[in-house]
């Protein structure tokens, strides 16, 4: 009989209420999303959670004069997906109890009561689990019968216009929502070019150039009055044109730019350091390749092995030179003539017991589905080189391991700091970078006692010296692409990894996953 082992990682469709200006339009989608859906069904028996990773809904891609649509209306609009005839309502009944839904931007005000007006369109008998689960949380972690992990999250909670900002007047909603405002303007000021799903670039239309944003920055400027300055030139709408919100107040571009005032420095301080919140600034452009850095802290942070996030609209199949990995599920509302010039709309199928991805492409209208090879990214470093030091500790001690010391060189960053405690058993990855405009490379160090002992610890991986590496217990270490080495490290070459198995000698098989049984512990997160 089949392992229920995978998870099917469905995101960013944007299903709206059928307007010219929503990216995702029935005659053009509908096919591919039901087929995707149908392709869940066949393979169930393998399949042991569905998870709707964030802007499966959109209230975001309306004219400015018009008031968003309900989730009720978005329902009503699609009686044939979202019915209790649908291929949703068939997961739902095929797999009671393993359907989740995550919140992204364009859906992020969606309640949960309006996912119980969803579960009652879609028939199932609740009580038997047949209903789409809302997550009420930015991720979701899952833990394989192996004790793999992986974390699932939309991904704009790391991304600086796109995420939840708590001093918006129209609950949480972000100076993003502003961006789709604008180009929803433009789509319909053009009616002789078809819908939004007629367009080149539908989904990823204002592209920020990235020298304006640095200039930006380096001039201290606020950057919600560039964005919406610089989207008010390219879309032509007008900062004091009446913006309707979701829940119905009007608004303008002009006010939203004095309520998200000092973006950029709330980020700052957020983050910690300038090249930190430039990377969020930049996490959701373009292809969206910042958002890998994130992807890998958070994977870090949640003792998991993968991050699988959306938001980007543009998939990645992993990261070659990490302790851990981040797969981004890509698209599933592409326009037409992007779908002709190659783009696919993409789904991914998690492996949770080994904690892989791979990302699955839909032929247009759903003629067939196939893995598809899309790019991988070297490092999550995507501008310079990464002389990071990943360090992973694990405790086979027996008894708990307590910080007693943490250092690190003056040019050296913890983006994720060996933590003040490793239960028995568990893991951790610690993560030291080095600064950008840094000549030096990282060098750290830090130390643990289980009481009896304690167990001191240094790396380096500097731009012009030697690696290094000094362990009290057994250790293995790779650079870069190179095998991995027992007891030495490779003189040259980035990033370093070491693993240190404190209690117990290493394990002899590369990339090893703890028995069942074994866990990670997670730091607490930002």
């Amino acid at each position: 009989m089949a392992t229920k082992r995978y998870a099917v990682v469905l995101s960013d469709v944007h299903i709206g209420n059928g307007a010219p200006t929503c990216w995702y339009q029935q005659r053009v989608h509908e096919p591919q999303l039901s087929a995707a859906l149908r392709w869940i069904l066949a393979n169930r028996e393998t399949i042991k959670e569905v998870v709707l990773l964030g802007d499966l809904f959109d209230v975001w891609t309306y004219r400015p004069a018009v008031r968003p649509p309900s989730l009720r209306e978005i329902i009503a609009a699609n009686p044939l997906l979202l019915g209790p005839r649908g291929p949703l309502a068939d997961v739902v009944r095929a797999l009671p109890g393993e359907v989740r839904l995550l919140l992204g931007n364009h859906d992020g005000s969606v309640t949960r009561a309006d996912i119980d007006e969803l579960n009652r369109s879609l028939g199932g008998n609740v009580a038997r689990g047949e209903r789409v689960e809302f997550v009420d949380a930015p991720m979701r972690v899952v833990t394989g019968a192996s004790g793999a992990r992986t974390v699932f999250a939309h991904g704009h909670y790391q991304c600086m216009f796109n995420a939840p900002d708590a001093r918006s007047r129209w609950g949480t909603i972000p100076v993003g929502h502003f961006v789709s405002r604008a180009i929803a303007d433009q789509v319909s000021r053009t009616p002789a070019r078809g819908t939004a799903a007629d367009r080149v670039n539908s989904g990823n239309p204002t592209g920020i150039d990235l020298n304006a944003l640095r200039a930006a920055v380096a001039r201290r400027d606020d950057l919600a009055a560039f964005l919406l300055q610089y989207i008010e030139r390219v879309t032509g709408m007008s900062r004091y044109a009446p913006i309707v919100m979701p829940d119905g107040r009007v608004t303008t571009a002009w006010d939203a730019q004095r309520v998200f005032a000092g973006l950029y420095t709330l980020w700052r301080t957020r983050e910690g350091r300038w090249e930190d919140a430039l990377r969020a600034a930049n996490a959701d452009r373009g292809g969206g390749d910042d958002l890998a850095w994130f992807g890998q802290r958070l994977a870090m942070q949640t003792g998991s092995d993968l991050t699988v996030m959306g938001h980007t609209h543009s998939a990645v199949a992993g990261v070659d030179v990490s302790p851990v990995d981040y797969v981004n599920n890509g698209y599933a509302c592409v326009s037409l003539p992007d779908a002709v010039t190659g783009t696919p709309t993409t789904f991914t199928r998690v492996d949770v017991e080994r904690a892989t991805a791979q990302v699955f492409a839909v032929a247009p209208f759903g003629a067939s589905i196939f893995p598809t090879r899309v790019r991988r990214l070297r490092s999550a470093i995507v501008h310079g080189r990464d002389y990071s030091c990943y360090a992973r500790i694990q405790n086979n001690t027996g008894r708990p391991l307590i910080r007693v010391a943490v250092g690190r060189d003056s040019a050296s960053y913890w983006v994720v700091p060996p933590p003040m405690m490793i239960q028995p058993g568990a893991r951790f990855d610690a993560w030291l970078q080095d600064t950008p405009l840094s000549p030096r490379g990282s060098e750290g160090s830090f130390s643990y006692s289980d009481g009896a002992r304690t167990y001191s610890f240094f790396v380096t991986c500097p731009t012009v010296r030697d690696n290094k590496v000094t362990s009290p217990v057994p250790y293995e270490t790779k650079v870069g692409s190179n095998p991995w080495r027992a007891g030495r490290v490779d003189g040259s070459g980035y990033p370093l990894q070491a693993r240190f198995y404190v209690g117990a000698a290493r394990p002899v098989t590369r990339g090893w996953l703890p028995p069942a049984g074994r866990s990670r512990q997670p730091a607490p997160v930002p």
